[in-house]
């Protein structure tokens, strides 16, 4: 005798409905954190009316990863991660 159709769909119900409460609660939580992109060269040139010669420049630019764009639609050849935030240059 085979089981009723209402209690294999209520038992199938249940097995989904478990799945899916067992998958959200192992998934981790997307959390935006702090970034800092920070590049540094030897450069020469001016600031201003003031000229240096083989200094080291330092551009670091501060910000968190909920700020990050894509952008594929300027060149679509070279699609760009975009990020903004506070720069600081130190020569």
């Amino acid at each position: 005798m085979s089981p009723h159709p209402q209690s294999v769909l209520i038992r199938k119900s249940v097995t989904v409905a478990l799945a899916v409460l067992g998958i959200h609660l192992m998934a981790g939580r997307a959390a935006a954190i702090g970034v800092t992109y920070e590049m540094t060269v030897t450069a020469s040139g001016t600031l201003g009316a003031v000229p240096f010669t083989d200094a080291l420049v330092t551009m670091r630019l501060v910000s968190d990863t909920s700020n990050v764009t894509f952008d594929g639609a300027t060149n679509p050849a070279f699609p760009l991660w975009l990020n903004t935030g506070v720069t600081t240059i130190d020569i």
